[in-house]
């Protein structure tokens, strides 16, 4: 046990060491690759927004070859800004300068995009052309999102749609869309035309549900408008009401389509569509004009059919060539089915009277459609143009996009036809035209063409055709032939152009000669290659071979014209002579003789003889050399008996002359001038000018050499000097080249004389001397100035009379630039007519040599007229002028949108118009000027007892000025003479606009009387021209409109023609631009008298009816002469320009009894007794020489209050007789007197006569041997006396 007890205790065994279990590594190794793929995901996330990541990103993008980008900053995951943005795919090529975006991408890990904002700068999309019969794209199925997008803010700086009016800018919008449900919300979108506003929102899922508003704001031509349209229902069937309201158009649309029909043709399902007065060219301005007038309708008849009707008219139907459309009017049915649309019924009317019928089906991407064309005149539709008088027929089948064209027309006028065969060629792919057949014939001409022209790609060609018997004289202005040939071409027109063309003429001829030529041709951009080119007419024959376009070409022309009277009528002469052309186009080596003698063109061109010696290089030392003489060359008014003209040396150093002796607009003219100096690599040449001196209306001379350099990019002149007329032009530097300039000089003692003379000014005469200087320069800016003043003289105008001098005091005008600031200052002095001060200023962009756009342009004129007097010689021979006139004129705003400004007032002014006896005194006139709106304040003259005022205002816009005036007189005396006086009163309004004038109103006469004296002074008829008398055309301002009414009151005499009455009446007078002056009313004779065959007879019926022109009244006169057993007159119906006068006579006598008793008071039975009287009468009728009614003898007696003179025989109580001579004055109708003077003296009495009735009357006789007083009772025979 002990033992036990000393053993040593045990040391404890060490813990067992756990197992490790190898699957642990099954989570820890997809942990550890999970965190290496995230630093990888990461540092490749960071190393892409890095700038060599940028570099990397844009390198892959751009490598597509669809979209390219130039440049990328910011950040990938904040704020991006792309640079240069391409896009281009087979239908369509969208350029973007700039996209800024800020966005969120922690959002996408809730399935969105969100962009806080997104900043487009410029847009440009430009549509590639495409097959016309390309297959449609199926209508989709759906237009959900793979993921949510939110755009909180939205801007686009320009959208441009290339080969479109369409251009829209500053865009604002915001869109969300959670995938299905998209929302547009447009808070502006500006046109040129206004601004937009949009509120949308659509369904991903089909049928689309669609719900949405748009609004437009905005202007046309300067008048306010506005437009909206609702959106509702869905894509499939979308329901639009729409509404047009402004000024200058209206328009309102309903309608229901389907936005993905399968056909184009049957999207609409039902349509109301009226319009009035549009104009295409104000809602776009690349449009043409136009005022469309429209009535649509398409109504629902059953589930798959609608009928529609169509109305167009267009009011303003004009020339296409005005940028405007022909068309006049427009009408058809449309029945619309599911699968198809039957036209039915259309006609189409063009200017001219041209009509376009027909009637068609589009049925399943099919068109079949017959048309005619009836009377299509082209010269109706474009000017400069022949008529024509087109008929046919006109088909188009096949595919609705890319239909075969089948057309037969004939002109009636030119007796033409034409047969057209046009289609596609695998329109499926390409845009590629055929031309199967293209035949036109007339008469025996004809014209064969086939061949086809791609739209796109390179756009290659092919054609050939043949020609026959074709007579340039039936088309233009040209000699008659007969052209027979055929030709072939090819080519294309992109990249660059090329082609390749052969022709051959045979048997033809022209201007009665043999006509042949054949040729081939390779021509490009940069090169011409022919290995023959050659034209014979006649005796004459041009050849062409060779190339050029590089340098080792040339090109051989030879030219041999022995008869050029071959040519055609006018043409005469001789022409010979071979060219040389080497090198490219632009700027080859030329070297040639060309001679001509007798040299004649229809054009008015003559040369007696011409030789031509020319050798020029391109190269700077090479020789040159060219002479030119002329002998007797004229045409254009100017005629050249002699020049020579020389050079001789290099291109950069040479020698030239020229001397030329002739006339122009038959003054004598001549030139002599010599330089000698060279031609930079650049074309430039600087040289000195040896002598120059130009003798014509005004002599130019070179007072001393001087030195020029001239080239396309400048021209500098040194120190010069010229005596031009008598004054002289001193240029000490000049100096432009391109926006730089340097210039200064001076004007000394230049005579105005000179330049009214060149300018035609024949009124005008002047001993003016004038002075000026100038100093300038510019780069960037203008700066320096420009000043002329008059040193001594005057100027005088001839209006008729003596020569009026102006008497000038002060006469001078500066131009001041500082930094491109230009200011005006100036003044004219007169003692006529005071002083004038004038200034102005404005901003000039001197880089665009113009006043800078939207730069104030300022322009002030201020002067007093204190005795209008002096200036009325100035005015006319005929007019006085007094009073006073101060004025201040002020213009400013800018260029394009002025404002006028200012005031006229004049004081105590007379006007008299010793032509028309008008008198107007003490007159008043305020006009004042404020935002180009003149305001007549007070206007206000006398005129005898009367007076004279008028108010108004007048608008001065860019469409031109717009003037209303009212205008009253009251008791006005307006023609005051011996012959005429005229007092009126009235009222009256008197407008202007760009139509012309209109008047309305009305005025009554208060007096009148005109006297008309027939004879005056000899003057030449209004047809009648005077050889070498510059005849004055007066401007006429069109009438726009008038409606005057015209009242002759209860005192208007009138004295003519032999009428001495009383009138009274009132006319309509009425016109327009498309209707002449027309009157309407009556004008009668209230009491007068009227002269004829010498008998003073009282009017009892005189009546003017007015309906129609002024000058052709219908007549209804009766003019009787009284008191007498047989009263007898005249009577006069008919019209002014074809009257009909009879005689008259109460009771009904014969024709030679009534003239009887018109002349003598007496039947034909007495005239016996009064041979010598009816000789006076007869004598009376011959010397009457004019249409005034008076005879010689009233005339002349009329002036000294006698009214009749005759002569009879008495016989006495022892059988004897004697010659009694009567004067007599009617002292009324009833009463006269008269004188007796016999030859032997015992007959002399004053006879007194008593009229009581027709037959009775008592005549007492005071005699100077005995009295008597008789009773006499007159009886005709031709009817019983009770």
């Amino acid at each position: 046990m002990d033992d036990l007890q000393n053993q040593p205790p045990e040391t404890p065994a060490p813990p067992a060491r756990k197992r490790r279990h190898g699957l642990h590594w099954l989570w820890r190794g997809p942990l550890w690759l999970v965190v290496l793929l995230v630093l990888t995901v990461a540092g490749a996330l960071y190393w892409i927004d890095t700038q060599h990541g940028h570099d990397w990103l844009l390198q892959k993008v751009n490598a597509t070859g669809m979209v390219r980008i130039g440049k990328v900053q910011g950040s990938l995951y904040r704020n991006l800004i792309v640079h240069d943005l391409v896009v281009d795919t087979p239908e369509v090529h969208v350029t973007v300068d700039r996209i800024d975006l800020t966005w969120r991408p922690q959002e996408l890990v809730y399935e969105r995009i969100g962009i806080d904002a997104l900043d487009v700068g410029s847009v440009r999309i430009t549509s590639k052309p495409q097959p016309p019969n390309k297959p449609a794209s199926p209508p989709p199925t759906s237009l959900d999102l793979p993921i949510a997008i939110r755009v909180d803010e939205l801007q686009l700086a320009r959208l441009e749609i290339i080969d479109t009016p369409l251009v829209f800018t500053s865009l604002k919008a915001s869109l969300h869309s959670d995938g299905e449900l998209h929302q547009l919300k447009l808070s502006q979108l500006l046109t040129p035309r206004g601004r937009v506003e949009a509120d949308l929102q659509l369904d991903g899922d089909a049928p689309f549900k669609t719900v949405g508003q748009v609004q437009f704001h905005g202007h046309l031509d300067g008048k306010y408008v506005q437009a909206g349209l609702q959106l509702n229902h869905n894509l499939r069937d979308l329901q639009v009401q729409g509404r047009l309201q402004g000024e200058v158009a209206q328009a309102s649309v309903s309608l229901r389509a389907d936005v993905f029909a399968e056909y184009s043709y049957t999207m609409l399902h039902e349509l109301r569509l009226t319009a009035e007065r549009v104009n295409p060219k104000q809602l776009m301005g690349s449009l043409p004009q136009a005022s469309l007038s429209a009535q649509m309708t398409l109504v629902p008849r059953a589930k798959d059919r609608a009928d529609g009707t169509i109305v167009i008219t267009n009011t303003a139907a004009a020339m296409i060539d005005d940028d405007a459309i022909p068309l006049t009017g427009l009408s058809s049915s449309f029945t619309v089915f599911n699968d198809r649309l039957d036209l039915q019924n259309f006609e189409a009317r063009l200017l001219g009277g041209a009509k376009v019928t027909g009637q068609g089906e589009f049925r399943q991407d099919k068109l079949k459609a017959d048309f005619k064309l009836d009377a299509l005149d082209i010269a109706s539709l474009l000017k400069r143009q022949p008529p024509t008088r087109l008929s046919g027929d006109i088909q188009l089948t096949g595919p609705y996009k890319a239909p075969d064209v089948l057309a037969k027309l004939a002109d009636a006028r030119y007796k033409a036809s034409a047969n057209v065969d046009l289609g596609w060629i695998n329109p499926e792919k390409e845009r590629r035209l055929a031309i199967r057949k293209l035949e036109l014939s007339r008469g025996l001409a004809s014209v064969a063409l086939s061949g086809e022209f791609a739209l796109d790609g390179k756009q290659d060609f092919k054609a050939t055709g043949k020609f026959a018997k074709v007579n340039p004289a039936e088309y233009v202005a040209a000699p008659v032939g007969s052209i027979s040939g055929d030709f072939t071409a090819s080519g294309q027109l992109q990249p660059a152009w090329q082609g390749q063309l052969q022709y051959k003429l045979a048997n033809s001829t022209f201007s009665g000669q043999p006509l042949a030529g054949q040729g081939e041709a390779k021509l490009d951009a940069k090169r011409m290659v022919t290995p023959g080119l050659w034209l014979q007419l006649g005796a004459n024959r041009i050849d062409a071979r060779g190339a050029l376009g590089t340098p080792s070409d040339q090109l051989n022309l030879h030219l041999d014209l022995p008869h050029l009277a071959d040519v055609g009528q006018g043409f005469g002469g001789v022409l010979n002579g071979d060219v040389n052309l080497r090198g490219g186009f632009k700027r080859p080596e030329i070297q040639g003789k060309l001679a001509a003698q007798g040299l004649k063109t229809p054009f008015g061109v003559q040369v007696q003889e011409a030789h031509v010696d020319a050798r020029l290089f391109a190269d700077l030392n090479s020789p040159i050399h060219a002479n030119v003489e002329l002998v007797n060359a004229s045409g254009f008014d100017a005629s050249v008996g002699s020049l020579k003209f020389n050079l001789e040396g290099t291109r950069n150093q040479h020698q030239i002359t020229l001397t030329m002796q002739g006339k122009y607009q038959n003054q004598p003219v001549s030139a002599d001038f010599a330089a000698a100096g060279g031609l930079d690599a650049q074309w430039n040449w600087q040289g000195q000018i040896e002598r120059l001196l130009a003798e014509g209306p005004l002599k130019v001379e070179l007072m001393a050499p001087t030195t020029l350099t001239a080239g396309a990019q400048r021209v500098a002149l040194a120190d010069t000097r010229l005596k031009v007329g008598n004054g002289q032009i001193h240029i000490a530097r000049l100096d432009m080249a391109g926006t730089h300039l340097s210039t200064a000089g001076e004007l000394q003692k230049v005579p105005l004389s000179d330049y009214l003379v060149l300018a035609g000014a024949k009124n005008l005469t002047s001993d003016m001397l004038l002075s000026g200087r100038w100093d300038l320069t510019g780069a960037d800016v203008l700066d320096g100035f420009v000043e002329i003043q008059r040193d001594s003289g005057d100027i005088r105008l001839q209006s008729g009379g003596a020569p009026q001098a102006f008497t000038l005091t002060a006469l001078r005008a500066r131009l001041d630039a500082k930094q491109s600031r230009v200011a005006l200052s100036g003044l004219v002095s007169s003692d006529r007519f005071g002083a004038i001060n004038l200034d102005g200023n404005t901003q000039i962009d001197w880089h665009d040599k113009r006043i800078a756009p939207g730069a104030p342009l300022t322009f002030n004129a201020v002067g007093n007229i204190e005795k209008l007097e002096k200036i009325a010689p100035l005015v006319s021979s005929n007019i006085a002028l007094a009073g006073n006139v101060r004025f201040e004129i002020h213009r400013s705003g800018t260029l394009e949108e002025p404002r006028i400004s200012g005031s006229v007032d004049g004081q105590k002014l007379d006007i008299r118009d010793t032509a028309t006896g008008l008198t107007l005194r003490d007159g008043t006139v305020h006009l004042a000027m404020q935002d180009n709106r003149l305001t007549l304040k007070q206007f206000e003259f006398h005129g005898g007892q009367g007076v004279l005022r008028a108010d108004g205002t007048m608008d001065i816009g860019k469409e031109g000025p717009h003037a209303e005036a009212n205008i009253t007189a009251e008791h006005l005396t307006l023609i005051n003479k011996p012959d005429m006086q005229l007092i009126v009163s009235g009222k009256g309004l008197v407008g202007y606009d760009k139509d012309g004038i209109s008047v309305k109103g009305n005025m009554r006469a208060d007096r009148g009387m005109v006297r008309y004296q027939a004879a005056g002074e000899p003057h030449l008829s209004d047809d009648v021209v005077l050889a070498g008398v510059q005849r004055e055309e007066k401007a006429n301002v069109p009438l726009a409109a008038l409606q005057f009414d015209v009242d002759l009151g209860d005192d208007f005499t009138f004295k003519g023609y032999g009428l001495d009455a009383r009138l009274a009446g009132a006319l309509r007078l009425r016109a327009s631009p498309n209707q002449s002056l027309s009157a309407h009313g009556t004008v009668s004779v209230e009491d007068g008298k009227y002269a004829a065959y010498g008998q003073n007879l009282t009017i009892e019926r005189g009546v003017l009816s007015f309906s129609g022109p002024l000058d052709n009244p219908g007549l209804d006169i009766l003019a009787m002469r009284r008191g007498l057993s047989v009263e007898a007159g005249v009577a006069v119906k008919g019209t002014a320009s074809s009257p009909r006068v009879t005689l008259y006579s109460e009771p009904a006598v014969p024709d030679n009894e009534k003239l009887a008793w018109l002349l003598f008071g007496h039947g034909t039975d007495s005239m016996d007794k009064g041979d010598a009287a009816v000789m006076v009468q007869a004598l009376n009728a011959l010397l009457s020489g004019d249409s005034s009614g008076q005879g010689f003898s009233q005339e002349l007696l009329g002036s000294i209050g006698i009214d009749e003179v005759g002569m009879s025989t008495d016989k006495h109580a022892d059988g004897t007789t004697t010659q009694i001579v009567s004067i007599g004055k009617r002292l009324t109708d009833k009463v006269s007197i008269a004188f007796d003077k016999s030859l032997d003296g015992l007959e002399d009495a004053i006879k007194l006569t008593l009229r009581l009735s027709r037959n009775w009357s008592l005549v007492t006789r005071f005699g100077a041997y005995e009295s008597t007083m008789d009773a006499t009772y007159n009886i005709s025979f031709d009817k019983v006396p009770w």
